[in-house]
């Protein structure tokens, strides 16, 4: 599905939990935000490995339950979530 870049905007909530991560060759970075562009949590860095990714998504799996569930008592829907 195609959206405009207005379009996306209008999807963020405050329920929504925007993460970036910088790619690199052998080192990521990810961050976190809350709809507002406040940084939750602290940046991770993590290899290009599977042990990497893996560390990445417990890092996601807890920002999700440290910030947005104890919030809005919402479900997961990308399935990060224990």
């Amino acid at each position: 599905m195609k959206y405009t870049q207005n379009e996306k905007i209008l999807q963020v909530t405050e329920k929504t939990l925007v993460v970036g991560v910088d790619i690199a060759k052998e080192r990521h970075v990810g961050r976190a935000f809350d709809f507002r562009g406040v940084e939750l949590g602290k940046r991770i860095e993590f290899e290009n490995r599977k042990e990497g990714m893996e560390k990445f998504l417990d890092w996601a799996k807890r920002l999700v339950k440290n910030f947005v569930f104890p919030i809005y008592n919402v479900n997961c829907k990308v399935g990060l979530c224990c």
